[in-house]
């Protein structure tokens, strides 16, 4: 299995590698996001274009970034209440 090489802790520069420019950082900015919303046991998929999020209760598809956030403030309003 590949795996990113990580430079020690002491290399490390705040809570982000110093090898992603500015908008890498923005996209997993936007990862972290929905990892947040949807929890741990969500899985997230990037591929063609969409979105595709499954987790126990939901399996979304999205195909602009508006109709992503739309669906993930659904599902947080959902598993609220």
């Amino acid at each position: 299995m590949f795996r990113f090489p990580v430079p020690p802790p002491a290399r490390r520069t705040g809570d982000w590698p110093f090898w992603f420019d500015s908008r890498q950082r923005a996209r997993l900015r936007r990862l972290r996001r929905l990892r947040d919303a949807w929890g741990e046991d969500a899985v997230i998929q990037i591929y063609g274009g969409s979105v595709r999020i499954r987790d126990d209760i939901d399996d979304r598809r999205c195909q602009s970034e508006a109709a992503l956030w739309e669906a993930t403030a659904r599902h947080q309003r959902e598993s609220l209440g």
